[in-house]
């Protein structure tokens, strides 16, 4: 036993309802749409009350699902086998896969939905928001429902997606600002050390000249005190070498033979 539909007449709740009678009526087409509407939670409540944002109730959809398969409704047949691979998390069966690529060629905006909705949540097929935009943007221009709602979701996936990066990238270029301002204090600490361990061997160089100057200067002014100091006694011995009694000349009146002219041989 499915639950009723109950709503305000508006344009929405009145397609819902709609549908709900063609389906009872026993048309696959509305009984796929139905189906769709309890699969999306768009319109059903678990009481089977219509409103704008409710859960879903896969339960009553395999039901619609199944009616409409057996009537060789194709889209239907596409709905459960995803279903049933969603329940039993299992790969997607690769036959299946290629059959639905060959319906979406030939224009089937049903299973582009499909495939616009596996390849949104990774599903059976890589998760690709890109491709499944792609897909859902063929089916809503056939005006496949529920296209519309599935694009919005995937598009502001998109956007949460983009704005995360984007605060990504710019947490990575402030913590990359952050690393060079780093890099360059330390550098330039860096440089800055050098730069006073020069200063400091250059001071040390100027500290060393300055100090052997200073020895050079004072051993020239010792060599210059111990010069001064020896000049008076060269001077008295000069003078006393000067002044040294010289030889007694010999007296004109003495003989020819003294001193050492006594040896001369005239003198012998």
């Amino acid at each position: 036993h499915l639950p009723l539909l109950y709503a305000s007449e508006d344009t929405s709740t009145s397609i819902i309802k709609f549908q709900q009678t063609m389906a009872a009526k026993g048309h696959p087409s509305a009984q796929y749409k139905l189906a769709m509407i309890y699969e999306t939670g768009d319109g059903v409540t678990q009481s089977g009350v219509i409103q704008a944002d409710v859960t879903q109730n896969i339960a009553a959809a395999r039901i619609w699902y199944s009616r409409a398969a057996n009537q060789a409704y194709k889209p239907a047949a596409h709905r459960l086998k995803y279903l049933d691979m969603l329940q039993n998390q299992t790969d997607a069966d690769q036959s299946w896969l290629a059959q639905l690529q060959r319906d979406a060629d030939a224009g089937d905006g049903e299973v582009m939905l499909l495939l616009g909705q596996m390849v949104a949540n990774g599903s059976g097929l890589p998760a690709d928001l890109k491709r499944a935009t792609y897909y859902l943007r063929k089916a809503r221009s056939l005006n496949v429902p529920g296209s519309e709602a599935e694009l919005a979701r995937v598009d502001a996936s998109i956007k949460q997606q983009t704005a995360q990066q984007t605060l990504v990238t710019r947490r990575a270029a402030a913590e990359e600002k952050h690393a060079q301002q780093k890099t360059s204090a330390a550098l330039a600490e860096q440089h800055l050390a050098e730069q006073q361990r020069l200063q400091h061997i250059q001071q040390q160089k100027k500290i060393a000249q300055a100090q052997l100057a200073q020895r050079q200067q004072l051993a020239e002014q010792r060599r210059l005190l111990q010069s001064s100091s020896t000049s008076p006694a060269k001077s008295e011995v000069l003078a006393d070498r000067k002044t040294a009694p010289a030889v007694a000349a010999e007296p004109a009146n003495q003989s020819p033979c003294f001193g050492r002219n006594q040896f001369a041989p005239t003198c012998r």
